[in-house]
This record gives structure tokens, sequence and C-alpha cells, in this order.
């Protein structure tokens, strides 16, 4: 028989090497795992904060450019179907020929003041804009953006009063 000594001289037997590799092997995997889940879990809080950046932005850009629209008391109603993806308003400033052009498109969502100053926010692909009505006159828009998450942000934006008319303008 062989002492105590000369056992413990000789080794790990195989089923001890085996047991050992797969305790190494699975501790592995469950640190894997864990890396890969926290890394996920950090591209979509960035892609999340990305989107409600982008939206908040938006909402107060639309929120001052169409407290900037000004229809007069004698042009017609604006007319819009109850969601749309495009929508261009006319009197900016109280100014007829003046537009303010909203649209979403494959590159994002886009404002277009007087087709010379253009924003782009390229997470807000999808999403409707709809008519916010009052007493049967629609006195705002609703624009909702809609991630790829589903998340949705919604942005309310009244247009601002009838424009003062210089009356020496009419006579």
């Amino acid at each position: 028989m062989k002492s105590k000594r000369q056992r413990f001289e000789e080794g790990f037997t195989l089923i001890e090497a085996v047991i050992a590799v797969f305790i190494l092997s699975l501790g592995s995997y469950l640190i894997y795992l864990g890396g890969h889940r926290l890394y996920k879990g950090f591209n979509d809080l960035k892609d999340r904060n990305l989107f409600i950046t982008e939206a908040a932005q938006c909402n107060n850009l639309l929120k001052t450019s169409l407290n900037d629209i000004r229809f007069p008391y004698w042009a017609p109603s604006l007319s819009i179907n109850s969601s749309v993806d495009e929508v261009t308003l006319q009197y900016l400033d109280g100014d007829k020929d003046s537009t303010l052009s909203m649209s979403f498109t494959e590159n994002g969502f886009q404002i277009l003041i007087d087709e010379e100053n253009f924003i782009i926010y390229k997470t807000l692909s999808n999403g409707y804009i709809a008519p916010i009505i009052n007493d049967k006159t629609i006195t705002g828009l609703n624009v909702v953006f809609i991630s790829e998450k589903e998340n949705e942000y919604e942005c309310k934006a009244l247009f601002g009063g009838i424009p003062i008319v210089n009356m020496d303008d009419y006579e």
C-alpha cells in the first residue's frame, strides 16, 4: 500500500481535472453572459437617451416655430387629416409667403423653414402628425415620435395668435 505522501505527489486524477475544467468553463460562460447583458443594456440606454434628447430638442423647436404661425382671421382654415407624416404651414410670422414644413422621411424627422433653413433629427424617423382641435378649430399640432423599441414621445405645440394687421396696408 502507498503512503499518504506518495499519493499526494502523484497529482490529480483525470476525473478531478475534468471537473475543474468544467467548473472553470461554467464560470467563464456566466461572466461572458453577464458582460454581454451589461453591454446590451448600456447600448439600449444610449439609444433611448439619444431618442429622448432629440425628441426634447425637437419639442422645443416645434413649440417655438408653431408659436410663430399666426393665421390671419380672413385666412382659410387649416385642414389636416387625422394623422399624416408631412405638413406644410403658411403664415410664419403672419407672412402668407413664409412657410414651415415638417415631415417624417427615411433620413429622420425634417423641419424646413422657408426652404433655406432645415434641421434633420436622424433618430426620429417614425411617427405621425395630428391636429389639436378645440371647438372645431385646429389650434396646434400633436407630433408623436416612435422609437425602434416602441417608445413614444409626444410633442404638443400650439399656433400663435392672430397677427396685428396694419390697416394702412388695406386702404
